[in-house]
């Protein structure tokens, strides 16, 4: 079934509705007849939901909720315990007044856009002798929430809340076993296997007649509080109950004891939200903005123009494939993802544990700046408390993030929170708040799940709390199975930082186009992939990847059922990206009806390439169209819809695939997912693999890629004179899968060629050579070369610095040029060229091909003059003699220009 076809529309009356961006009202209040509080319901605004707060004669509370006139559980159980009274049972009804509050607000998180939200609310306010305990009940078209607030006099501290929910009969429900960083596999529990269970939210429950509910809470880490967030126990011989439970010690977290689990405040306390999320189908659960209608609007300086510093998008990160890298090869190895990051269009890359000092992670985040990439740096929750271990407060937050800003760093990824403890939730509070001051980005990870605190904290732009890539390192990889419950659990409650497309593994448990497809499953502000980018960038998905969005305007239920399958369709101005993913083989159909009109072009990334990488197919539809797309075991295929036909140009960057070569002695070809074609050259020794008939001539860097897990000389022999030898680092270290025999890495050694063919033999210098994938042959055009043209103010001046080849082209201003007349094309297509240049100030540049149209380029800042960079672009050159004309603008100044790199 396709469950967007079960959803209703929101149809508001005129009244309710507010028009703008980031509005909010709320009706006057309207008090109840104490004589009616036996029974107190609120409906949400389009009639379908509706919640009722019910007194027992003992002074008990419980709360029926309802979609459609049909309850979607038993009622549920109400009430806290402090230790000064006991909240749940002889409470006097006071008073209740209702109101409808009415926002459009952005969302936050990987969401775009502006959301209306209605919420109808009913606020009952009992009393037990001097204690009061007020009941706010919230219904919307998503569901229901509830939360309560204690008022005492003096102090006192929460010992046990009684809230249970209890499922209809026959229910079934999805849910992790409860651990501390929330990186549990969601299991099945069917209607006799839930008892004795502790369990993490959300839990997702399928009910006897098919409709389904969400539980779990919001506005937990923002606001409210002092507060744990919580987790649901089943306990035995209780049907199929589901209590809150609050958390003991990090150590002793099942300890439910008063003194364990005490949750102290002084006069009141608010809790967070408990919510019951409802819809006839899934897709009412995937697009519903409940948890974040429930949290806080942002400070003002979060918002609008003086935001513009919080930018999502996507990441590079080293660690998963060399979690061991340290030292100098720590710094060489981010540098060369830094590179990476440049080429291929990502704004980040993580710089993730094993940096030596500050300094060297100021020194990493100079070397990106000056190539238009920000770092977000790695830290233990740890390093924000004192010497006596407690947390620091916020003002020693504030002084820390603004040290850390001034090192360069545009965001921070905490990691190792493992608590659900109320001073722990208070400080990703305070962490937010501080963060949020001094303009770093956030990435939250051994955390608990999130509940819509990205509306409060949109420069939080993920989290973890889900079992990701990194379950491979540790041995306890997701299934597709999980990564399909995953998805229609803890991804529904905002950015997962499940750093997907995870290629290089010896013994992967999904399909490559399925890790592909989890970057569109789930959604994450800052989506981290997980591999590395020598693995990136001659695979058949690379494109997707450097045209990733990481927020989007809507979000749309394709087709789903746990444990077997789920498809997300999201769009991302008129484009449509379909991430589909799956347990079982299966035919898909995928209908187009989502599409605006006209056509456009589907391009598949499918199961069903060579090697076991994806099959890529492209095809003209319309919203007329179903898409049926082949789903492998454990598979998945992603799709990107684009307006029109674009006629995407043949790539021609020159790469000489190691499989190709000749194999000498016992060097053979052997099967590698993260190579580039699916295969690599092993066992090289001496004897080595040869190139014949290359054809080059000058000045050349072959970037060669390898795969090794310990350290082995490489020699590069060219027509039988061998350069020196190298010795690369591993190109992975680290415990569990990956390994660096499937890790590909690269090395750059400078070649030079005489007019002609050649020969080029790799071969191991003392021993057997790293495995080995390919080379890219680029060629380097000095800018100063004599045939070169030069215009106006252009001036050949001589350079001095590191990174300058001795002599460079600068004065280009106002128009001037300089042209590279003899660039040549093996073949013709899209050819990557990388501008090495020196610009202290942000300028552009107009570039231009063989005399065709203008395209200008922004080169971000280097340090100084004399501080040179790389801006790497696509060009497209036709076969033969090529022209690549440099000028700036009109008006203006570009950048001084050393040389250019050509990957032909």
């Amino acid at each position: 079934m396709h469950l967007r076809a079960l959803s209703r529309p929101l149809r508001l009356p005129a009244a309710a509705l507010v028009v703008g961006a980031l509005v909010a009202t709320t009706t006057a209040a309207s008090a109840d007849d104490p004589s009616a509080a036996q029974r107190l319901s609120v409906e949400s605004v389009d009639g379908r939901v509706s919640a009722t707060l019910n007194t027992g004669p003992d002074g008990t509370l419980d709360l029926t909720t309802s979609l459609d006139g049909r309850p979607v559980l038993q009622p549920v159980r109400l009430g806290i315990v402090t230790e000064a009274a006991d909240l749940t049972t002889g409470l006097t009804f006071e008073r209740s007044e209702r109101r409808r509050i009415q926002s459009s607000y952005a969302p936050g998180g990987a969401e775009k856009g502006t959301v209306s939200s209605v919420m109808d609310e009913l606020v009952a306010v009992y009393r037990k002798g001097t204690a009061g305990l007020t009941v706010a009940v919230r219904a919307t078209p998503s569901g229901v929430a509830f939360r309560y607030t204690a008022d005492l006099p003096g102090s006192s501290a929460v010992v046990a809340e009684a809230t249970a929910f209890e499922l209809l009969a026959g229910s079934t429900v999805w849910a992790s076993p409860y651990e501390r960083n929330y990186e549990g596999k969601p299991q099945r529990f069917g209607p006799t296997e839930l008892g004795g269970n502790r369990l993490s939210m959300p839990a997702l429950v399928s009910a006897p007649d098919g409709r389904w509910v969400q539980l779990t809470e919001a506005a937990v880490r923002a606001g409210g509080g002092p507060y744990p967030a919580v987790r649901l126990d089943a306990p035995r011989g209780k049907g199929q109950a589901l209590r809150v439970a609050l958390p003991g010690p990090d150590n002793a977290v099942f300890d439910e004891s008063p003194a364990s689990v005490r949750v102290p405040f002084d006069g009141s306390l608010t809790t967070p939200w408990r919510v019951i999320g409802m819809g006839s189908g899934l897709d009412a659960l995937v697009e519903s903005h409940l948890l974040t209608d429930l949290n806080a609007p942002p400070a003002p300086e979060l918002t609008g123009s003086a935001a513009n510093w919080i930018r999502p998008g996507v990441s590079l990160w080293p660690w998963w494939s060399n979690s061991m890298a340290s030292g100098d090869d720590y710094l060489a190895l981010h540098r060369q993802y830094v590179d990476a990051a440049e080429r291929l269009g990502l704004p980040y890359v993580t710089a993730d544990a094993g940096y030596s000092s500050w300094d060297q992670l100021e020194e990493l985040a100079d070397y990106a700046k000056a190539r238009g990439v920000g770092i977000f740096a790695w830290m233990h929750r740890n390093e924000f408390r004192r010497a006596d271990k407690t947390l620091f407060d916020q003002s020693e937050i504030d002084s820390a993030m603004k040290k850390l800003a001034e090192r360069g760093v545009v965001g921070l990824k905490i990691d190792f929170f493992d608590s659900d403890r109320a001073d722990i939730m208070r400080f990703y509070d305070r962490l937010s708040i501080g963060a949020g001051r001094a303009k770093l980005m956030l990435d939250f990870h051994g955390s608990t799940k999130p509940g819509g605190e990205q509306r409060t904290y949109p420069h939080v732009l993920t989290s973890e709390g889900v079992a990701g890539a990194e379950g491979y390192k540790n041995g306890n990889p997701a299934s597709a199975r999980d990564n399909v419950n995953l998805t229609l659990g803890r991804g529904l409650l905002g950015s997962a930082d499940a750093t997907p497309v995870a290629l290089s593994l010896a013994n992967p448990l999904t399909t490559q186009a399925h890790q592909l497809a989890l970057s569109v499953a789930f959604t994450s502000a800052l989506t981290t992939l997980a591999d590395t980018p020598a693995a990136y960038e001659t695979w058949p998905g690379v494109d997707v990847l450097r045209s990733l969005p990481t927020v989007w305007d809507q979000s749309l239920l394709v087709d789903a059922a746990p444990d077997s399958h789920a498809a997300f369709a999201r769009r991302s101005g008129q484009d449509w990206y379909v991430g589909a993913i799956t347990d079982g083989a299966r035919q898909l159909p995928v209908p187009l009806d989502f599409l605006g009109s006209g056509t456009y072009t589907a391009t598949v990334y499918r199961d069903g390439g060579a090697n076991g990488q994806p099959l890529v197919e492209r095809s003209a539809v319309t919203s007329a169209d179903t898409l049926t797309l082949p789903l492998a075991e454990h598979g998945g295929a992603m799709v990107v819809l684009t307006p029109g036909h674009p006629a995407p140009t043949p790539k021609a960057d020159r790469i000489l695939e190691a499989e190709s070569a000749a194999m000498g002695g016992s060097a053979r070809v052997a099967p590698c997912a993260s190579c580039s074609g699916g295969a690599k050259a092993g066992y090289v020794g001496y004897a080595g693999i040869t190139f014949s008939d290359v054809e080059a001539e000058g000045a050349y860097t072959a970037r060669i890629a390898y795969l090794s897990g310990e350290k082995r000389r490489l020699t590069v022999t060219v027509d039988g004179v061998a350069s020196p030898p190298v010795t690369p680092a591993e190109s992975g270290r680290g415990s569990g899968d990956p390994n660096g025999w499937n890790v590909p890495r690269t090395i750059d050694v400078p070649l030079h060629f005489a007019p002609g063919k050649h020969t080029i033999v790799l071969s191991g210098t003392d021993g057997n050579a790293p495995d080995l994938d390919r080379v890219e042959l680029i060629r380097t055009y000095q800018a100063e070369d004599a045939a070169n043209v030069l215009t106006g103010r252009a001036t050949r001046a001589p350079c001095a610095a590191a990174g300058c080849s001795g002599e460079m082209v600068g004065q280009l201003g106002y128009g001037a040029s300089v042209t590279f007349t003899g660039v040549t094309a093996m073949k013709a297509g899209a050819t990557t060229v990388g501008i090495r240049y020196a610009s202290a100030q942000v300028r552009s540049i107009v570039v231009r091909v063989n005399g065709g149209p203008e395209r200008v380029v922004t080169f971000p800042r280097t340090a100084s003059w004399d501080d040179w960079s790389l801006r790497t672009i696509s060009v497209d050159l036709v076969e033969g003699l090529n022209s690549i004309t440099l000028a700036a603008e009109a008006s203006g100044w570009a950048p001084d220009i050393d040389a250019i790199d050509v990957a032909q």
